[in-house]
């Protein structure tokens, strides 16, 4: 079967930026509108069926207003 296996870390990154997004009031559709991509698109990176770039992850922050660092673990977390 072919497929991208998507890690734990990514799966976590996913779960973050919507919980951020849904925080700031943000919609699917405008964070979509503001990244450039469909809302289809947004859904698929939340549900962890893709893996967020690092410059989605990016303008995903900027539209949000959250630091792009808070979509990932704390070095502490890790160890």
């Amino acid at each position: 079967m072919g497929g991208r296996i998507v890690s734990d870390a990514d799966r976590r990154i996913a779960e973050r930026v919507k919980a951020a997004r849904l925080s700031a009031g943000v919609s699917q559709t405008q964070l979509a509108t503001a990244l450039g991509i469909s809302f289809q698109q947004i859904q698929k990176y939340e549900a962890g069926a893709n893996r967020w770039s690092g410059g989605m992850l990016q303008g995903a922050a900027l539209r949000i207003g959250v630091p792009v660092a808070g979509f990932f673990d704390d070095a502490s977390e890790a160890a």
